[in-house]
């Protein structure tokens, strides 16, 4: 795989899936990994976050031509990870709700993700004015009952990419910066009190019942958009990515 300058990559993982393929994931984390996977209380959350962070080693391993078990990451000041070793990267953000985790990619600068699965009964009201700007919560207040909730889950998930590309994640105020917040308006970031707004673009990848947004720095980008073939990648295992390719479906 390769992504070109201006280029984003997005791509989709299925979460769930047979015991055989977790186990095939499984076996490309370094201790650590399998010893923060053990913590989880279900054995469905433990099998979600291996397959997702072993899909996050084979698909970066894709592009570096490395095994996926040779990579080391190691997480930054407020726990946003970056590759070390076998060389230095730092362009990629994976973010999972659900079954489902999405990874974004882009040959250089800061990106960031994130996914949230759209629940309805999601305390709006109370979230809205806690969180968010003013203004922002306003408008999504004086939105039709209907569309209130594609409106909350559009301005939040726009809010967490922008700051998991800063790389401050919980340490940011959301309240700090303002995004539209119409689900059906192209994502922006309107303003920032400790940043240019101009500086970053927006990207709406949502799906039926899952808001999703990229911040990533610079113009807007060429977007391509892959799904993980888990099957494929069960049959070929962790072998070094000359194999990796036919591990990725391109979506439309």
């Amino acid at each position: 795989m390769e992504c070109a300058p201006r280029e984003v990559h997005a791509w989709r993982i299925h979460l769930d899936c047979s015991p055989n393929i977790v186990a095939t994931l499984g076996e490309t984390l370094r201790p650590d990994e399998q010893f923060r996977a053990s913590r989880f209380v279900t054995q469905q959350l433990r099998n979600r976050w291996i397959v997702a962070r072993g899909a996050l080693r084979s698909i970066l391993a894709s592009y570096f031509h490395f095994k996926p078990n040779s990579l080391v990451f190691q997480p930054g000041t407020n726990g946003k990870p970056s590759l070390t070793f076998p060389v230095e990267f730092s362009c990629f953000n994976l973010s999972h709700t659900g079954n489902i985790a999405l990874l974004a990619i882009a040959e250089s600068g800061d990106i960031g993700i994130d996914a949230e699965a759209i629940r309805p009964d999601t305390d709006i009201t109370s979230l809205s004015q806690r969180f968010f700007a003013s203004s922002e919560s306003e408008e999504i207040l004086c939105l039709p009952q209907e569309k209130r909730t594609d409106a909350f889950f559009a301005c939040w998930t726009r809010k967490e990419s922008y700051v998991k590309a800063l790389g401050i994640g919980l340490s940011a105020r959301l309240d700090s910066f303002r995004v539209n917040v119409n689900s059906n308006e192209s994502p922006k970031l309107i303003s920032a009190d400790f940043d240019r707004a101009e500086r970053w673009s927006l990207i709406d990848i949502s799906e039926p019942g899952v808001a999703a947004t990229i911040a990533v720095e610079g113009a807007i980008p060429t977007l391509k958009r892959f799904d993980f073939n888990l099957k494929a990648y069960a049959e070929s295992k962790s072998e070094p990515a000359s194999s990796q390719s036919i591990r990725a479906t391109v979506r439309t």
